[in-house]
């Protein structure tokens, strides 16, 4: 009779997650099978190879719907509802009440528009500026626009104001245009007439410092804004100093006349800078009379400038005769002495 092996004890389960791994297979799971144990079955190994692959199915490739839908959330913005427009006379008609706007208004409260005139500075040469000429407030976002101007977004009104009130300013000795933020602004470099302006009331005595008699005052010369910290605070009383909009496509006055129960006034008014504005060009830093674009002067300015430009080109072609001294000969200058007169006795 042969040998019965003996027996070790009871065998232990095998753990299929021992039998098979994914980065050896069925060969190196066999092996890792003690010697002491029993083998187990072809049968059994496949059936739980098969169980393995069914726990961890592989999924199905994803369709090109789902793919769009993916980078469409991974780069979305704000999410948009549809709203159809009218009709009206048979056209759409897109209807936009107050209340749409009101997020916008909120948003850019605190946001003033810049313009340099006759210069179109890049983002780096204003955030040069900002740190030098604003540093006495948080900086401001800058966003530039492709039309010449751009927006600065403060942190706070304060700071706005304060910019605002410290002005006016320049760049590169060219004057800087500052104005309020507005819901339906447009800009065009080529009709942009309307600009904010500092102008004073030289010796208006402190009782015409209400905001009544400012406001009346200054309406004169365009739509008044706001006055300045020290006229608020009366900190100085030779002049009040009132921010107002003007339009300078049309002449600004140098004086004021008044009727007070007082009596007749005249009111001068002096201007931090006066802008120039060209009525044929459409354009800031001259007037018509200094327009070289006039259609009616442009041939003749052009032949002017022309004529001025040949003068200081052409060389001094005058001879200038150099004179020189040269001796003469004995009987040359015995020709030229003069012929004494005769003496009669």
């Amino acid at each position: 009779m042969s040998r019965r092996r003996r027996n070790a004890g009871p065998t232990a389960p095998i753990d299929p997650v021992q039998l098979v791994t994914p980065a050896h297979g069925v060969d190196a799971t066999v092996n890792t099978i003690p010697m002491d144990k029993e083998v187990v079955s072809p049968n059994i190994t496949a059936r739980r190879l098969h169980f393995s692959e069914i726990s961890d199915p592989v999924k199905p490739l994803p369709t090109v719907a789902e793919v769009v839908r993916g980078n469409r959330n991974a780069q979305m913005g704000k999410s948009l509802s549809f709203m159809p427009p009218i009709e009206r006379d048979g056209q759409r008609v897109v209807r936009i009440s107050v209340e749409d706007f009101q997020p916008q208004i909120d948003y850019w409260a605190n946001a003033l528009i810049g313009y340099v005139i006759d210069d179109n500075p890049n983002a780096k040469m204003m955030e040069n500026f900002m740190m030098h000429v604003w540093n006495f407030v948080s900086k401001p976002q800058i966003l530039m626009h492709a039309e010449g101007y751009c927006i600065f977004r403060f942190n706070s009104e304060e700071d706005k104001e304060l910019v605002i009130q410290s002005g006016p300013y320049s760049y590169r000795n060219k004057p800087m245009v500052l104005k309020p933020w507005e819901i339906d602004f447009s800009f065009s470099n080529d009709v942009l007439s309307t600009i904010p302006v500092w102008i004073r009331f030289p010796g208006l005595p402190v009782g015409y410092w209400s905001t009544d008699v400012l406001s009346k005052l200054a309406s004169a010369v365009g739509r008044p804004l706001y006055t300045d910290k020290i006229t608020a605070h009366y900190e100085k009383i030779s002049f009040a100093r009132v921010l107002v909009e003007v339009d300078a496509a049309h002449p600004l006055p140098d004086q004021i006349h008044i009727d007070t129960p007082f009596g007749m006034k005249i009111q001068q008014i002096e201007y931090d800078w006066k802008p120039s504005f060209c009525n044929h060009c459409l354009k800031f830093g001259h007037d018509s009379i200094d327009c070289w674009y006039n259609a009616g002067k442009d041939q003749e300015v052009g032949d002017h400038v022309k004529e001025r430009k040949q003068k200081a080109n052409i060389p001094n072609l005058i001879k200038r005769t150099k004179q020189e001294w040269v001796p003469k000969s004995c009987a040359d200058a015995i020709a030229n002495l003069p012929v004494q007169p005769k003496q009669t006795s």
